[in-house]
Parts: C-alpha cells; sequence; structure tokens
C-alpha cells in the first residue's frame, strides 16, 4: 500500500509537532524525574546496568550524542508522536473538509491537554512505550481492516513494533509474546498461503537477538530489583496484617524481612515500602515459598485477596483519583529529585514558564478538571463509549484493536510498584485512535446519506 503523502498530512505533522515543541521550549530541558536522571548518569559514566531496559538507554545515548542536551530526547518524542498521530489521521481521513476540520480541532484538543505535551517532554521510557504502543494498536487496526491479509511491509512493521515494545519496558515482553502468538493464529487461519504467519515470528525474533547483543557489546551488568519481589512482600503483609499467616510461615517471612516493619510501612499504593525491608540474598533462599504462600492464603482468604487487588489496582479501574493514593501524575519541578546532578529549567524565571505552570497546578487542584484532563481511567470509559458507538452505527467492531492495550492493563495490575499515571497512559492515546476512527467513519456515513439523498 502506497502512502500518499498530501499538503493536509503535512499540516496535521507539523501542527502537532510545533505546538509540543512550544512547550519544550517553555520547559526546557525537559521534565526529568530520578528516572531519567539514572539513566543519564549511566550515559555520562558510561557504566550500565539494567535497572531500565538497556536498549531505551541506548536510544538516549545515541540521541545525545547528535546535541549534547536533555532536550534532544525530548524533542525526539515529540517526532515520534506527531510521525504516528499523522500516519494516524491519514489512514482515518476522508477527502472531505469536515474530515480535515474535524482532525485538526481534535489535534489541537490532545497538543493542548497538559498531559499530552508534559508527557511528550518527560524523559521516561513509559513515554516511548506507550506511543509504540498506540503504533502497535494502529496496525491491529489496518490488519483486521484487511482481513489479516497482510503485505510483508506491514508484517515487517508490526514485527519491529512488537520488538520495541518488548525492549522498551519489561513488562512489554509479556505483552507481545501474547499478541504475537495471536497474529500468527489469526495469520495462519486467514492468510496461511503469504506465509506471514512463518515471517513475523523471524521477524522478531531478529531483532529480539540483535538488540540483545547490545547488552553484551556495552557489557550491561544485571540489577537486582525484579517486578515480582516488591509484589509478593506488599501482598504478604497484607495477610499479616489482617493476621492471616501461620507461626511455622511467619517463621519464614520474618528470616526475609521483619514483620512489624513490614506492617509498619504497608501500602497498598505503593510496593517499594515493603521491598526496602527485604534481605534480598534471604528472599531468593526462600522465594519459592513466599511465592507459594501468596497462593495458599488467597484459597484460604479469598476477601484478602479480592480487598488487595482492588486496592493495589484502584489507580486502572478508578475514573475519579482516591485519597491517599501514592503516585505521581505529572511533574514540572525537576529539580525537586534528591541527585546531586539536579537540572533547573531554563525558563524558570520567564513569566510564559510561570504562566502555564501556573495553570496546570490549576487544572490539578481542581478536581473536576483533574479527572478530565489527566486521569486515564476516565479515558478508559471513554473509550468503550467510542467502540459501542462503533459497533452500533457502523457494526465495526474494534476490540481487537484495543486488545494491546488490554494487555497493558492486566500486566500492569500484577506488576505496579506504584500508582502513576504513566503506566496507563496507553489509554488515553488509545481514546483518541478510536476518535479518529470514529471521525472517519462518522464522515464516511454521512457521503453515503447524501448519496441516498441524491439519487433520490
Amino acid at each position: 500500500m502506497k502512502i500518499n503523502i498530501n499538503k493536509r498530512d503535512i499540516f496535521i505533522f507539523f501542527l502537532t509537532f510545533s505546538i509540543l515543541s512550544i512547550f519544550l521550549f517553555i520547559f526546557a530541558p525537559g521534565i526529568l524525574t530520578y528516572d531519567s536522571y539514572n539513566q543519564l548518569q549511566q550515559i555520562s559514566s558510561f557504566k550500565f546496568n539494567n535497572w531500565h531496559p538497556f536498549f531505551h538507554t541506548f536510544i538516549e545515548m545515541i540521541l545525545l550524542k547528535v546535541w549534547n542536551n536533555p532536550s534532544i530526547i525530548g524533542l525526539f518524542q515529540i517526532f515520534v508522536f506527531s510521525l504516528i498521530w499523522t500516519f494516524i489521521c491519514h489512514y482515518n481521513k476522508k477527502d472531505d473538509n469536515k474530515n480535515f476540520i474535524l482532525q485538526v480541532i481534535f489535534t489541537l484538543f490532545i497538543c493542548f491537554n497538559p498531559i499530552n505535551f508534559l508527557y511528550a517532554i518527560t524523559l521516561w521510557k513509559d513515554i516511548l512505550f506507550s506511543y509504540i504502543l498506540l503504533v502497535v494498536c494502529f496496525l491491529s487496526q489496518k490488519v483486521l481492516e484487511k482481513s489479516f491479509k497482510c503485505s510483508l511491509k506491514d508484517c515487517l512493521f508490526l514485527g519491529l513494533s512488537l520488538v520495541l515494545l518488548s525492549k522498551i519496558r519489561y513488562n512489554g515482553m509479556y505483552i507481545a509474546l501474547i499478541l504475537l502468538i495471536i497474529f500468527i493464529i489469526l495469520l495462519y487461519k486467514r492468510d496461511k498461503k503469504s506465509k506471514m504467519f512463518l515471517k513475523l515470528p523471524v521477524i522478531y525474533v531478529v531483532g529480539m537477538l540483535f538488540i540483545s547483543s547490545l547488552n553484551l557489546v556495552f557489557n550491561v551488568t544485571e540489577n537486582e530489583k525484579s517486578a515480582v519481589e516488591p509484589k509478593v512482600m506488599q501482598y504478604l503483609s497484607l495477610h499479616l496484617i489482617e493476621n492471616n499467616i501461620s507461626k511455622n510461615d511467619r517463621k519464614i517471612i520474618q528470616e526475609v524481612a521483619d514483620i512489624n516493619s513490614l506492617k509498619k510501612v504497608y501500602h497498598p499504593t505503593f510496593s517499594d515500602n515493603t521491598y526496602s525491608k527485604l534481605d534480598h540474598k534471604k528472599y531468593k533462599k526462600y522465594k519459592k515459598e513466599l511465592i507459594s504462600y501468596c497462593f495458599k492464603y488467597s484459597f484460604k482468604n479469598p476477601d484478602v485477596f479480592i480487598k488487595f487487588v482492588f486496592d493495589s489496582t484502584s489507580f486502572i479501574w478508578n475514573p475519579t483519583f482516591p485519597k491517599n493514593t501514592i503516585g505521581l501524575i505529572l511533574n514540572t519541578d525537576i529539580s525537586s529529585v534528591n541527585n546531586e546532578n539536579n537540572l533547573t529549567p531554563y525558563h524558570i524565571n520567564k513569566r510564559y514558564y510561570q504562566i502555564v505552570n501556573n495553570k496546570i497546578n490549576y487544572t490539578l487542584n481542581n478536581n473536576l478538571l483533574k479527572i478530565i484532563l489527566y486521569n486515564p481511567a476516565f479515558y478508559m470509559y471513554l473509550g468503550f463509549i467510542i467502540m459501542l458507538i462503533l459497533w452500533i452505527r457502523f457494526r465495526y467492531n474494534s476490540l481487537f484493536i484495543v486488545l494491546p492495550n488490554l494487555l497493558n492493563l492486566l500486566i500492569v495490575a500484577v506488576s505496579n510498584p506504584i500508582h502513576d499515571v504513566r503506566y496507563i497512559y496507553p489509554n488515553m492515546l488509545l481514546f483518541y485512535l478510536l476518535c479518529a476512527i470514529l471521525i472517519g467513519k462518522e464522515v464516511k456515513g454521512n457521503e453515503r446519506k447524501n448519496v441516498k439523498n441524491i439519487s433520490k
């Protein structure tokens, strides 16, 4: 399929890129947190570990070779999103002025939503991961509308997107593997002759091997922390509080961490509190026993299990922001991190910086605006409404398109260390994709009605 770029596509791209770049200028050198500084420190020292997936650190390192300023990373993310959004609008466009005007209005809404322009310039792996997940959802739309009869180019883009999904964030590996299996099965059933069901896994494996080899080339050291340890101890801490655990099992837990300390620091929305109390060598020794306790006491006390699931995943399904939740929505004060290499916003004393920053803080302090502008769970439900409209009006089943994001929510539910909005930010991006599809379908539907009226 040839891509015929026209003036409208170029306008959408530069509109998105220009607006987001203005906000990068205002908040230069970008938004940085502890995670951001950690990766920059690895790059400057040339000593790498895999606390963050090295491939993302590698991307940042290459960008900093082009321009030794963190702003280049934000600029790259802006370029990536602008390109993705342009392709989405291009694919879902109709040769109609109404369609184009609606796309422009919706693009303005996206670009001026604070969470979008601030995340675009935030130096987190989760932002690039979210954009890649959006690409996978978009490619799912294309494959679905082609009845799973893919060209080699589609197969190549899909395979590489799944590789990036696996390598940008660790839990992306599980999403990518599940999707890979689903795509292979559907390609085999719908288009066996093209052999795309064989080519797709080959592309994925080759891409994975190539990127994984970078860890050896740059001598990346292992990091001890995993997503499992914090969640196991967080969950067992709740059972300790509820006095559900037997004396013999408590003895094993006491070997790993002081029980009183675990009970004291327990919080349903923050697992690093309990993780910090671990003796990691002892945890490795008793790992199997501790994991077995999780299953054992879940069956014995299902009410505690249900309570933990609801409390520890509330940011995924709750359209409001519950009180006493530990997590981050967004941050503009990049000098607040406890790090000796902290940067200061270049324009912090400028009036335009203060005006924009004050407006953002105002929206964050307004409960209604906070939900409308910043809550991905709210957009998840809006997305379901758009899906329903697409089905009722056009019999368009978009479930396969949202599947990658549903898998992300499932993986985040069992692995999130803290209730940071960034982990479920793809909800918002998927909503934008569904709206782009709806805009295209509505215009096409109106064109059909006009044709019918003329024929009468």
